[in-house]
């Protein structure tokens, strides 16, 4: 499959990445991410997919902040400041 053109210009926008990242729950002996890089960028359109239970919310707590990572480098690509 070719990528595709991004769907609109980034602006200088950052992709969002995500770099070596280890995640447990609390309490749980396996870890739901060993390891998980990942890089989306800005003006592309991607979509998450999966069965429920598979960690599409999870991954996007973790983009958004909401739920911090045990190890790792989360960037979450913010617009330039006086764009948005």
């Amino acid at each position: 499959m070719e990528p595709r053109p991004p769907t609109a210009d980034a602006g200088g926008v950052p992709p969002v990445v995500l770099e070596g990242v280890d995640l447990t729950w609390p309490g749980a002996g396996t870890p739901l991410l060993r390891g998980f890089s990942l890089a989306l960028e800005a003006g592309r359109l991607t979509a998450l997919v999966g069965p429920s239970g598979c960690g599409k919310s999870t991954l996007l707590r973790l983009v958004a902040g909401l739920l911090p990572a045990d190890a790792g480098r989360v960037e979450p690509g913010r617009s330039p400041p006086g764009t948005t």
